[in-house]
């Protein structure tokens, strides 16, 4: 059952209890389904969220109903302005210490030292010192109230407002603090609005028994879990890709509209760590122990800072993960360089004088001479020199010059095609491919064959392990929305697709080696 949960000391927390917790929170709330599952993943990892949105939009409503989730929910709330005090924060000044022990203490019970859940709305706009003294609370979860230094049961704060701070203000470390940033627009969908006008009031309680919510001890389990959780090859590979592409777009000229230039995309190296903690998180909860592409998905919402880069972001992310989507795909690539160079060394690309690359005759035709995957067997067949600049599809022919209708090709120009073989996979065959096995290949040709045997061994391995843990279906991974894991699942078609194309190719030079042998 480990593919599908997480055993904590006899406790489980799974993908499908999550998804009823989610469900639950959300129950009356319309399109606010991602918004609570991105912010409860981010809490189980341990990190605090920012709602940006506009006033009316009840972000106040799903904090409440997060903290809601869980069985010891002691809730504080604060609506912050430049006049809130640090007694409305921290709690009064305990009288009794200041006058019988000369002891300057905060009575902290019912504010924000004693909190699980804290909800400050409006963050932006309170006195620096107060700010400042909420990045300890929230790096460390550390208070210190007079001469001690005391620890905060807080599992997370939720923080809203509906604006971002500017640069200069000295804001900047305080914001880096919040992993999570999660827009919350008014509803749009007329359906939704329609429901949302109809509907009855929305209450502040979740419908869940004690029982059904996370206790302390599975808070605990489930953070100590999570470092456990490695990252996959391929996981880093889109790590390293999305910051490849940000980079890339920060080199751009391309102005903003006023023809300004873009501010850079800055991630500290605090928010990439804490990013991936959320990403680990979401492994464990389907019961891996590693990070796959699409637990990546999830750190589009922990990237920006901007709101006017988060769509960019959020694209930048999912390109990255639909190219490596799919355990394995990295092998691939890397299995494609290595068959790709020796393919170069079997195959002569230079024809002699008295010979043309790759052709034969065929019932008296002379035709260029290709590769198809027909049923299970690589099969050669072959394209009439009449056809090569034809702009319809057609069939190309047996070796008794009949049509193959099983095979689709198309020409590319210069000798290339393109073909649909019988497994409905598309393969570019260029002249170079069809080149002749060189003389040099043709004395050694055992020990080529043997490599390209070799390679077509891993090919199918690879093949096996992307098609067993490619892609997630929606009900099994529920924090993102349906429309980015379809996206993700056909990216992990595409791979499947490339594996079938190298195994077509490898197969046909393993063809061509063993007739030269």
């Amino acid at each position: 059952m480990l593919a599908r949960c997480l055993l904590i000391k006899g406790q489980m927390i799974n993908v499908f209890r999550f998804k009823r917790l989610v469900d639950a929170a959300a129950e009356g709330l319309k399109e606010r389904d991602e918004i609570i599952s991105c912010s409860l993943l981010a809490m189980l990892s341990g990190q605090s969220v920012f709602f940006f949105g506009p006033p009316g939009t009840a972000k106040s409503l799903i904090a409440r109903r997060l903290a809601g989730l869980f069985q010891s929910s002691a809730y504080f709330e604060c609506l912050m302005n430049r006049f809130t005090t640090p007694e409305e924060m921290f709690g009064p000044v305990s009288i009794r210490e200041l006058k019988t022990a000369d002891r300057y203490i905060r009575k902290t019970e019912g504010f924000l030292p004693m909190a699980d859940f804290a909800f400050l709305d409006e963050i932006w706009k309170s006195s620096p010192g107060i700010l400042n003294a909420l990045l300890t609370i929230l790096n460390e979860r550390k208070f210190r109230n007079g001469d001690k230094v005391e620890d905060v049961p807080l599992k997370a704060i939720v923080a809203a407002s509906n604006e971002i701070p500017s640069e200069g203000q000295g804001l900047e470390a305080l914001y880096d603090r919040f992993i999570m940033r999660l827009v919350v627009p008014p509803v749009s969908g007329k359906a939704a609005f329609e429901g949302l006008l109809g509907g009855g009031t929305v209450g502040e309680d979740v419908a869940l028994d004690e029982a059904e919510k996370i206790s302390n001890d599975e808070w605990r389990e489930m953070l100590a879990s999570v470092s456990e959780v490695k990252v996959s090859k391929d996981a880093f590979a889109v790590i390293h890709m999305i910051r490849a592409n940000l980079a890339e777009r920060d080199r751009s000229d391309k102005p903003e509209k006023g023809g300004l230039p873009k501010p850079p995309i800055y991630v500290s190296d605090r928010r990439w760590i804490k990013a991936v903690r959320v990403a680990r998180t979401a492994a464990a909860m389907c019961g891996r122990r590693k990070v796959l592409p699409v637990d990546l998905l999830v750190i589009a919402d922990c990237l920006w800072s901007r709101a006017e880069d988060r769509d960019e972001i959020r694209k930048i992310v999912d390109e990255a993960v639909k190219v490596r989507s799919g355990e394995g795909a990295s092998e691939m690539l890397d299995w494609n360089k290595r068959f790709t160079a020796f393919e170069k060394t079997v195959i002569d690309p230079v024809p002699k004088p008295d010979e043309e690359s790759g052709v034969k005759v065929v019932n008296g035709v002379r035709s260029y001479c290709i590769a198809a995957c027909r049923a299970t067997n690589s099969q050669e067949v072959y394209i009439p020199q009449a056809w090569e600049n034809t702009e319809r599809e057609f069939h190309p022919l047996d070796t008794d010059g009949y049509s193959c209708k099983d095979v689709i090709c198309k020409t590319l120009g210069k000798g290339n095609f393109e073909v649909w073989n019988g497994n409905g996979t598309k393969i570019v065959f260029t002249a170079k491919q069809r080149g002749r096995v060189s003389a040099a290949t043709t004395q050694g040709a055992g020990a080529q064959l043997e490599k390209a045997r070799e390679l077509l061994d891993e090919v199918i391995k690879i093949g096996y392990s992307m098609v067993a843990k490619g892609g997630v279906s929606a009900a099994g991974y529920p924090f993102v929305d349906r429309k980015r894991l379809d996206s993700v699942n056909k990216g992990c078609e595409k791979n499947r697709a490339m594996i079938s194309e190298g195994k077509v190719r490898c197969e046909y030079l393993v063809h061509r080696l063993g007739a030269a042998k």
